[in-house]
């Protein structure tokens, strides 16, 4: 299931402690600095933070992207730069022309070989839809 909010949205939806306040300020800095990297993206939030869990560890994110042009050699040798990958976990995915849409996105991070053997998958999601 996914449903769509803007950050603002998703900021009075999920943001209702001090806790997860300081998880979201975190996740909006880690977005700036991802947004810096990418002609274009789509960010979907899925995990424990988007629960009724109190403290979660921290805000799951998978990312489609296409990396700006003066970005692509270092994402595809040295990865997308994180600002605070223990806080935002990036899931993300690079393309060339064109940006998976939401279902996609969630279906390819689900098939991923790595994810089954750990038992991962995402069955619910929220796509910020202001980025």
């Amino acid at each position: 299931m996914i449903s769509a909010l803007n950050l603002k949205e998703f900021s009075e939806k999920f943001s209702y402690n001090d806790h997860r306040k300081h998880l979201f300020d975190l996740f909006v800095e880690e977005l700036e600095s991802v947004k810096k990297q990418c002609a274009r993206l789509r960010v979907l939030i899925f995990g424990s933070y988007i629960t009724s869990k109190k403290k979660p560890g921290d805000i799951d994110v998978l990312i489609s992207l296409i990396p700006n042009k003066d970005c692509v050699y270092r994402i595809v040798t040295r990865g997308l730069q994180h600002r605070h990958p223990r806080e935002v976990d990036i899931h993300y995915y690079k393309t060339q022309r064109y940006i998976k849409d939401a279902d996609g996105l969630i279906r390819h991070f689900n098939k991923n070989r790595i994810n089954e053997l750990k038992g991962v998958s995402i069955k619910k999601a929220i796509e910020i839809k202001d980025i």
